[in-house]
């Protein structure tokens, strides 16, 4: 389970970065775990056509890899 201090760990680390925050704030809040929101988030990294929202996806899967190591 994702605690809300680690929900809002990621979001201040990405805030600044990114253009899409309800979209990205929506899928933090949503995901149970991790995992669960890295695999959405490679996911939509492969489905979204969407210019901006695959940047924003992509820097918050660097985000999720990187506090996975």
């Amino acid at each position: 389970m994702i605690s809300d201090e680690q929900k809002e760990d990621i979001k201040l680390y990405i805030m600044p970065y990114i253009q899409n925050m309800d979209y990205i704030s929506e899928l933090i809040n949503n995901a149970s775990n991790v995992d669960e929101l890295t695999k959405n988030v490679s996911k939509l990294l492969n489905t979204d056509t969407d210019l901006s929202i695959k940047t924003d996806l992509k820097i918050l899967y660097e985000k999720l890899t990187e506090q996975s190591k």
